[in-house]
């Protein structure tokens, strides 16, 4: 049966997302670890990346090219300041599709 691994988002402290990989069915782990009850776990179906994007303040109506109207979000008040973080968010979503893909 093959693994199937989903790029998943949760939203965490400080206006964030944290970026993780959800495997079904669970992966063995080479070493067992314990759980706060003390017992040995086997099996995960999670591994956090470590990545995190942030959350949109708002979203705003624009146009697009074609002149439809989209929400589109807003990361900060100013213009260039948000572009830039757009084109992180861009790379850091590239960077955990990389590694969903190598899992």
């Amino acid at each position: 049966m093959a693994i199937k691994v989903k790029l998943r988002e949760k939203k965490i402290s400080g206006n964030r997302q944290s970026l993780y990989l959800d495997f079904y069915p669970a992966i063995p782990l080479e070493k067992p670890v314990k759980n706060k009850k003390g017992e040995p776990v086997t099996e995960t179906r999670r591994e956090f990346l470590g990545l995190y994007i942030p959350i949109p303040i708002k979203l705003k109506k624009r146009k697009d090219k074609n002149g439809n109207e989209k929400l589109m979000p807003v990361y900060h008040s100013n213009p260039i300041q948000n572009t830039l973080i757009e084109t992180d968010i861009e790379n850091i979503l590239k960077r955990a599709e990389q590694i969903r893909q190598k899992r």
